[in-house]
């Protein structure tokens, strides 16, 4: 078993969080690389992050209720229609 060494700092009340001033100088070196199927070039990639969200919602649902939702949007009413649904 590893030896207890005594930390900085053992909780987080006494941890002091990183700030802006903390972090090293970055420097940016931007590579313009045009997509040929974007508007003007453009790329996107804010797009990526809600890929998973629909599903996540959707799997909240299932666990909360036990009725499986198959179209979006899954608004109250949908939801309760199905949960009616399967009660009978």
């Amino acid at each position: 078993m590893e030896e207890y060494i005594q930390e900085v700092s053992e909780n987080l009340h006494d941890y002091l969080m990183p700030t802006v001033g903390d972090m090293p100088s970055i420097e940016v070196i931007l590579i313009e690389d045009p997509e040929p199927f974007g508007p003007y070039g453009a790329k996107g990639i804010g797009e990526h992050a809600l890929i998973p969200t629909a599903p996540a919602i959707l799997g909240g649902i299932k666990h909360a209720t036990g009725v499986a939702i198959h179209h979006l949007p899954a608004t109250p009413d949908r939801v309760f229609s199905e949960i009616q649904q399967g009660k009978k």
